[in-house]
């Protein structure tokens, strides 16, 4: 008579699966798949469970991808409040670009649905408050919401023109035949300006970077404009 097939996972000698367990997994998978690159079966898979597990100690996917988006906003800067409003979004932005980039698909959820974990809670608290003392007065929450919402919907292009690093190319050795077009001076301009950008991709990466800096300073050049 055969022996039965263990009951457990410590049966099984195996450690015990927990809700913070299966959230690490998930992230570690957004970090190699991105957000929308997995499903729970594949989440199970990854823990060697079946996908009944996921649901016992989390839920459905969507519990599941405010795990991962908790996880991913935990490790974002929140910078002290003493801080000056325009470095205070500088650091935010600037160093959560970093972390966002490493989980592709997080920013546009951040973007299109709200932080609303509890992680996001203390920044968003504390990046009003910033911009309350500077000034801004009751414009202070509309502004935050512009800086933050540019950063985040500008990083979520960037994971999808990561994606399509070949296309970018073409597009740019294509946009290189207006160089030097006098009847065309803005376009000559532009392929100018392309041309000058890197091909391997630390050179992408620092274009990318200068970027994103160029943009965030040009927004807070604008809310500067609003400052009672």
């Amino acid at each position: 008579m055969t022996s039965s097939s263990p009951k457990s996972r410590t049966a099984a000698g195996l450690p015990p699966i927990t809700a913070a367990k299966v959230a690490a997994a998930a992230t570690a998978l957004t970090a190699r798949k991105g957000l929308d690159g997995w499903s729970v079966r594949d989440l199970a898979g990854e823990l060697d469970v079946y996908p009944a597990v996921i649901y016992h100690h989390i839920g459905g996917r969507e519990a599941v991808l405010q795990a991962v988006t908790e996880r991913v906003v935990a490790q974002m800067p929140c910078p002290p409040v003493e801080l000056p409003w325009r470095e205070w979004f500088i650091e935010f932005l600037c160093e959560g670009r970093k972390v966002l980039r490493k989980y592709p698909g997080v920013a546009r959820r951040l973007y299109l649905a709200g932080p609303t974990v509890p992680s996001a809670m203390r920044i968003i608290d504390r990046g009003v408050t910033v911009l309350q003392r500077a000034g801004f007065g009751d414009e202070s929450v509309d502004i935050y919401s512009f800086l933050v919402g540019t950063g985040f919907l500008h990083v979520d292009l960037e994971d999808d023109r990561a994606e399509r690093l070949e296309e970018r190319l073409d597009a740019r050795d294509a946009f290189l035949a207006h160089s030097n077009r006098e009847e065309t001076p803005g376009l000559a301009a532009m392929a100018a300006q392309l041309g000058k950008r890197g091909r391997t991709p630390q050179e992408i990466t620092s274009d990318d970077e200068r970027a994103y800096r160029y943009i965030i300073d040009l927004c807070l050049d604008g809310a500067a404009t609003h400052l009672h």
